[in-house]
Formats: C-alpha cells, sequence, structure tokens
C-alpha cells in the first residue's frame, strides 16, 4: 500500500545565511539558528525523534493532538528514495524575493520503505521552508545539502554546485544535483546607444537574469515586453530602484517571479526628440468654461508623432496626459494669460484660443488653433428627466448638465458605461470653477436639491459620445433605521475553501430590500472556521447600522469506500474536507467505539483485524482555530464483514 500525506514542518531550521545572505529551504535570518544547525547531527536518538535540540528553539509542531502522540512501533523507515525534485532545483545566489529566503524545496517528495513492508510518501509543499520534515507516524527526516566532498553545508551557501539527500538516523536517500549560481554568469543584456535592444533570456528556476555594465553616459530605460516585474540590484545586491545607471558600473537585471521558460528584456538609451508634428487633427476641439484648467487643455482624438535623433518614431495621444517612452510629460496649455500668479491653475473664460502641445523640458511642441471654451449655458441639458447624448471632450470626460425640478431624488444613469462613477458639480461665478458636491455609480440614485443647476462628469471613458438617462423619483421619502427592518439569515455555514458570505434577506413592512441599493454588507472573520460576523448597512432611504454573528464549521467526511484489503485490513476512503489538518478514524466492533488511528491523508488502512468479523467505522474531521481543536461531526457510519 502506497500513501502519500503533506509534510508537517518542524520550523527548525538546521542550516541559515549569515548577514541577511539567503540560504536553502528556509527563513535564516539569524545566527543563532546557524549553531543550531551545526549542532543538528550531534542530537541524541530521543532528540531526533522529537525533533528538539538544546540550541534550536522550541517550535510547536503545525499541528498537535492530545490524544494522537502514540507512535506505530511498526512504521520503521528502512529505506528513503527522492522520487521528485524540487521545482527549484537551479537558484540564482543572492537574488531571492526576500532578504531572509533562499532555495526552498517546494515540490520535492521523497518515499519512505518501512520495516513492515508499507510505503508512504512525503511531499514538501510552499509552506515547508525548513530543514527538517516529518512522515504521518512523526518520524522526523533531516534535509541536508553536501558540498562536492559529501560535507553538509552549515553556513553561506555560496554559488557552486551540491547535492541534496535525506536521511533518518544511519539511513541515507538517493542525491539529486542543486545549483547556486552567480549573477556574473548571467546573460549579458545587449546595448547599442543608437538602437533599442532585446536580448532574450531562458528563466532558471523562477528567474530570468540579465547582467548589465552600461557603456555609456546617457540615461537609459530597461523594460520587457513580455510584461513581467522588472527589479534591478547593483553588484552589492543592493536593490536599485532609482533607473539611473552609472557608466561601466555592474547591475543585475531579473524578473521577481515568473512561470515563463523565456523572458525578454528591452535596453534603449534615451535620444534626442529632434522633431514633433500634429498627424491627427484633434476630434472634439472644445471645453466648458470651468471644467479645465490653462494646464490640462487635453483634446479628444489627435496624434502627435515624436521624431528622435536615432531615426524612431512615437505617437502620442491629444486626449490626456502622458509621457514620451522617455520618460517626458505631455502638457496642454492654452496662450490665455490670466490673473492668477500660478498660471496653471487659472480659469479660462469663454473665448477662442491656441493650444500648445509642449514636451517638457524641450523646446519641441505644436499648436492646435480655434479652440474654444464654451459657455455652460450650451452645454447638453436635461431638464428633470429625460436623455441626452453629449460628446467626450478630452480627458477622458463626457460632462452635461442637469436642472432639478421639485424632486430630490434621481436615478442618472450613463448608459453602455457599465459601473461607471459619475461627479455631481456646481458652478461657482465668483472663483469660475467647479465645486465637487457628491458622486455615485452609474444607475444609483443621486439625493439632489430641487430647482438647482447641477454639472455632472463621467470620468475615465474612451467612448467618442456618451448617453445620459435621468429619472427623476418625486419628493424624498422619510428615512427608516435599519433597526426597524426585519432581518433573517441562516446562521451556520459549511467552510468551502474561501470567505463564506451570508444570505441575508432584509424586508420593511413587508417590501424586500434590495442589496448594494438600499443597504450593504461587510463580513469579518468569515475566511476561516469559528465566529464570523455582517454588518448590514443602510443605503439611500435607509439609515444605521444592524451587525449579527454566525458561525462557520468545518465540513463533515464523507466516506466513499470502505472495504477488505489484504489478510487483515479494511481500507477506508473519504472525499477532503476544506480547512481539515487531520482526520480521526473510529472502528465498532460490536462492543464499543474505538479510535482506529489518525491521518492527514483521505485514506486510511485499518490492520490486524479479525476473519469474520463485522465491522463499522466513522470519521470525523479536525482543524485548529486559536490553538484550539474543532471538530467536525460524523460521517455517516459505513460497515464491513472481514
Amino acid at each position: 500500500m502506497k500513501k502519500r500525506t503533506a509534510v508537517s514542518v518542524i520550523l527548525a531550521a538546521t542550516m541559515m545565511v549569515s548577514t541577511g545572505i539567503p540560504a536553502m529551504g528556509a527563513e535564516f535570518t539569524s545566527g543563532e539558528q546557524a549553531e543550531a544547525s551545526a549542532e543538528f547531527t550531534d542530537q541524541s536518538e530521543e532528540e531526533q525523534t522529537t525533533g528538539f535540540s538544546e540550541n534550536a528553539e522550541e517550535v510547536p509542531v503545525a499541528q498537535s493532538y492530545e490524544d494522537d502522540d502514540e507512535d506505530n512501533e511498526n512504521a520503521v523507515p528502512e529505506r528513503i528514495s527522492i522520487v521528485k525534485e524540487p521545482k527549484r532545483s537551479n537558484v540564482w545566489y543572492r537574488l531571492e524575493d526576500y532578504p531572509d529566503e533562499g532555495l526552498d524545496f517546494w515540490g520535492m517528495c521523497f518515499e519512505i520503505t518501512y520495516t513492515n513492508g508499507e510505503k508512504s510518501q512525503v511531499e514538501i509543499d510552499w509552506e515547508s521552508n525548513a530543514y527538517v520534515a516529518r512522515d504521518e507516524y512523526y518520524n522526523v527526516y533531516d534535509i541536508c545539502l553536501l558540498d562536492k566532498s559529501g560535507q553538509r553545508v552549515t553556513g553561506e551557501v555560496k554559488p557552486g554546485d551540491y547535492e541534496c539527500v535525506i536521511r533518518y538516523k544511519d539511513i541515507q536517500s538517493n542525491s539529486i544535483p542543486i545549483q547556486v549560481l552567480h549573477p556574473d554568469q548571467a546573460t549579458e543584456l545587449k546595448q547599442d546607444i543608437s538602437n533599442p535592444c532585446t536580448t532574450e533570456v531562458k528563466v532558471i528556476g523562477d528567474k530570468a537574469v540579465v547582467k548589465f555594465i552600461p557603456q555609456y553616459d546617457t540615461p537609459c530605460r530597461i523594460t520587457s515586453p513580455d510584461d513581467v516585474s522588472i527589479n534591478v540590484s547593483d553588484a552589492d545586491f543592493n536593490n536599485d530602484t532609482s533607473e539611473k545607471f552609472e557608466k561601466g558600473k555592474t547591475y543585475y537585471i531579473w524578473t521577481y517571479n515568473t512561470s515563463l521558460k523565456k523572458v525578454n528584456f528591452k535596453l534603449e538609451y534615451e535620444s534626442e526628440i529632434t522633431s514633433v508634428k500634429l498627424i491627427k487633427e484633434p476630434e472634439t476641439k472644445y471645453v466648458y468654461e470651468g471644467t479645465a484648467r490653462n494646464y490640462e487643455m487635453y483634446l479628444r482624438g489627435g496624434k502627435i508623432e515624436v521624431t528622435y535623433a536615432n531615426g524612431t518614431t512615437q505617437v502620442l495621444p491629444t486626449d490626456y496626459w502622458c509621457r514620451t517612452k522617455t520618460g517626458k510629460e505631455l502638457i496642454a496649455k492654452c496662450d490665455y494669460e490670466g490673473d492668477y500668479d500660478d498660471w496653471w491653475y487659472d480659469p479660462i473664460p469663454v473665448g477662442t484660443y491656441n493650444v500648445y502641445f509642449t514636451i517638457k523640458d524641450t523646446e519641441q511642441k505644436i499648436c492646435v488653433k480655434n479652440v474654444e471654451v464654451k459657455p455652460l449655458t450650451s452645454m447638453p441639458t436635461i431638464n428633470g428627466s429625460g436623455t441626452v447624448t453629449v460628446d467626450n471632450t478630452g480627458r477622458y470626460e463626457a460632462w452635461f448638465r442637469l436642472k432639478t425640478g421639485s424632486s430630490k431624488s434621481y436615478v442618472i444613469e450613463a448608459l453602455k458605461e457599465g459601473n461607471a462613477w459619475l461627479d455631481v458639480y456646481t458652478y461657482d461665478p465668483e472663483t469660475k470653477s467647479m465645486e465637487g458636491c457628491s458622486g455615485n455609480e452609474s444607475g444609483e440614485t443621486f439625493k439632489l436639491d430641487a430647482d438647482t443647476v447641477y454639472y455632472i462628469k463621467l470620468e475615465s471613458t474612451t467612448s467618442e459620445k456618451v448617453t445620459y438617462k435621468v429619472t427623476a423619483q418625486g419628493t424624498l421619502q422619510t428615512t427608516v433605521k435599519m433597526t426597524n427592518c426585519s432581518i433573517s439569515m441562516p446562521t451556520k455555514y459549511t467552510y468551502k475553501g474561501t470567505a463564506v458570505v451570508p444570505k441575508v434577506k432584509v424586508t420593511y413592512k413587508g417590501k424586500e430590500l434590495v442589496r448594494n441599493k438600499d443597504y450593504t454588507i461587510s463580513c469579518k472573520s468569515n475566511t476561516k472556521i469559528g465566529t464570523a460576523s455582517v454588518t448590514i448597512t443602510g443605503k439611500g432611504n435607509y439609515t444605521g447600522t444592524v451587525k449579527k454573528t454566525y458561525q462557520i464549521t468545518l465540513g463533515t467526511p464523507a466516506v466513499t469506500s470502505v472495504k477488505t484489503s489484504g489478510k487483515d485490513a479494511v481500507k477506508l476512503t473519504w472525499k477532503k474536507t476544506a480547512g481539515t489538518t487531520k482526520y480521526l478514524v473510529y472502528r465498532y466492533d460490536g462492543t464499543t467505539w474505538k479510535k482506529a488511528g489518525a491521518t492527514a491523508s483521505t485514506t486510511f488502512t485499518d490492520r490486524k483485524l479479525k476473519k469474520g468479523m463485522t465491522y463499522k467505522y466513522k470519521v470525523r474531521a479536525v482543524c485548529q482555530n486559536n490553538g484550539k481543536n474543532v471538530y467536525s461531526s460524523y460521517s455517516v457510519v459505513k460497515s464491513v464483514k472481514r
């Protein structure tokens, strides 16, 4: 019979890296851990069995059960074999995700053959950043890194070739190769002062790495067309985010964590901008007074071509603030000279102007003539209720004017724009600017003053035109407190591995309220087994909050199979329940119920049973919450005759 179990980790690291240098497998951050690592092999048999030494920090096993400490005396390891290599058997020296992490053995699997002929497998999961592991019988296994001479590595893991083995007392497994690469071994980044260069490299481990020694003093940018995150480290492995590279110095450019097999790095030296030209006139050449300042006169639909000294070109839109590929801003400023000291914030009066699109810190600019600033009275208007279609005027904005009537409640929609956000403004004639007063999602109810003029803006739209619909809802209703509403919901839910959101039903005087329109809900402690809470908050005509609690319980195992096995055994199989750390198996022999055993797997074999006897079995799941065991209900009883 073959079993597989996820490793239970003893957080007692047997290796470390001094001065913050990453080592293999676990978090190695202190010299004390290094001492514990060096003395691990000198532990007594008793110490190795328990997984603790005098010099190691004593940390409890991941899951501990008071009634499950008995070892299977027949489950004595006889042979160990590594059957699957870790996902990262090749890693880059000092280029780890965090300074205190090094090599781990995630994905490695080793098989144990016991003296009774039984076999089981232990797989190192992604949380097992430790050098000690247990099987289901709590036998302790030492994961060792050996150098070329076969000596165990107990200090800094330097670049080179190593072997990994699994040890149990005097038993040792086969070895697998582990390689630590220095970034100096990486491919050098191609570079050309005149043209962009792309360098393709293979991913080793989970990282793609290139070495970069700038040959020129000219500023440059490094990007990746593969849409991966790029990190920069200097020769001393300090993270560098300035993007300022000094000529002749060594840098390492690397990806953070990628599943790609190959990654492309693009290097482009900054080239002088030689010219800009308007290749497409803006489709919208007006804005409304108060909606745009002098520094933000962007216009929808235009295109500007930028030409660089190296012969390359770039097209920039006139719609919104943007940058050239060398990071310089495109500024849209009209030629109105106002009275404010800071022209950036100068409101522009109604009139016709020239707008200059300028590349900041250069003399390069183009002019768009005859741009209008229109009076607000010309803005498309809805009186109380109705529809209107308006232009996107630039900056990805579409404005319309709403004149309210006697109603104080309106449903405002930007049709075909999804759950877009709408901002509501009034106009201040003294400052000649818009004053923000509220906002809400498209399709929601807006509470507005009666007989008032409002200006409503949709942000971040790429549509050329936007259609609005406004529906007056009558006079504002008297508000209702949530405490006066009837709220019902189930109080018990089974945990399924994801956040548990209760099914809340809210009614008032027989009318069911609509979630996210009349009320919202928010949950706490709903991602794990135990007691969770939900807060129901009124919205619109409903005010106040109501808090309720509910229980998230461990699911009951569903036994799928109970059948005889071998000469004297019965094998049980059940479905996995989310959040479970261990399953307890109970047997009834016709007289009493007794615990037959415990396992982290979804199978269990009960041995040394009498022939001709009928046995009954039931299973319950166990997890831990705040350091205490939490049990599920018992499964349905299943019977089998030997």
